[in-house]
């Protein structure tokens, strides 16, 4: 939902009547908060894909999210790497976070699940995958988060919870993917032990 492209005059005495609310015997105006892109803040839809766990392995594509589509704008907000605490004898481990400029060929389709059951379904030019055989050309790299993927090492219990994406204060910071944009998570040093997932949370509009 974005704002309205308006405003209200308001005199002292007269005018328009604004929205408020009742608390403590007192109303008080409605305020909206609103993003730079005109949504009202919370009111865009959802949605997170996880991306299942497997063997690690060289050059191995642990995720990816493309948009195809010219009209809708996927606004990446979140990005999870997710270890199982495999038992074994861990190594240095990396993975590079890509932006990818064609959607990937093979491997597995994920299904991204709604956190509101009653948004209308995902547009199918927004596709999901892991372990892709082919295509995800890469555009860039933004960075390589790396980790120690021992289960006594007590740093990996906490790699789940840790959001990739960088945040500065209370500002939420997003990758923007428009039509034929991607972002794809994926292994850059070639340990072979362990299973490693990772989760994208994304809004779309």
């Amino acid at each position: 939902m974005t704002k309205a492209n308006d405003s209200v005059l308001v005199t002292p005495g007269s005018g328009a009547t604004i929205a408020t609310h009742l608390a403590s015997g007192k109303e008080y105006q409605v305020v909206m908060v609103a993003e730079d892109d005109g949504h009202i803040v919370g009111t865009r839809d959802d949605w997170v894909a996880y991306y299942t766990p497997q063997t690690n392995a060289a050059s191995r594509e642990v995720g990816e999210l493309f948009n195809a589509d010219a009209a809708v704008i996927v606004r990446v907000r979140g990005i999870w790497i997710i270890p199982t605490l495999t038992a074994i004898t861990g190594v240095q481990i990396g993975f590079d976070i890509n932006r990818i400029s064609t959607v990937g060929t093979g491997g597995t389709a994920v299904t991204p699940r709604p956190m509101d059951k009653n948004f209308a379904a995902l547009d199918t030019d927004i596709t999901a995958r892991f372990g892709a055989t082919g295509g995800a050309a890469l555009d860039f790299l933004y960075f390589t988060s790396f980790f120690f993927n021992d289960e006594t090492n007590p740093s990996i219990g906490l790699q789940q919870f840790g959001n990739l994406i960088p945040t500065f204060g209370n500002e939420i910071t997003e990758i923007v993917l428009r039509q034929n944009q991607g972002i794809q998570v994926k292994q850059s040093i070639s340990a072979t032990v362990g299973l490693t997932g990772a989760l994208i949370y994304f809004t779309v509009e």
